[in-house]
């Protein structure tokens, strides 16, 4: 993630891997030397097919709500 401006408490970022909607809580530089996490996994999208847009499926699935950004719109 790339911070691009700083407007009184409201930031900019770009080059993140979040939904649109989702709070940032916390923004930390990224420490090689203390955030590299080999062994690290990638939770359920590892069980999404190679052909998944997006992981509407997983949701519907699951029963999960999905964000917002996934929802159909009223009367669509």
């Amino acid at each position: 993630m790339r911070l691009l401006r700083v407007a009184g408490r409201a930031l900019t970022i770009g080059d993140h891997d979040i939904l649109d909607g989702s709070p940032i809580l916390d923004l930390k530089p990224y420490l090689p030397y203390c955030d590299s996490v080999p062994d690290a996994r990638i939770g359920y999208v590892a069980e999404l097919a190679e052909e998944a847009g997006d992981h509407r499926t997983w949701w519907e699935e699951k029963g999960v709500e999905p964000p917002r950004l996934y929802r159909e719109p009223p009367g669509g």
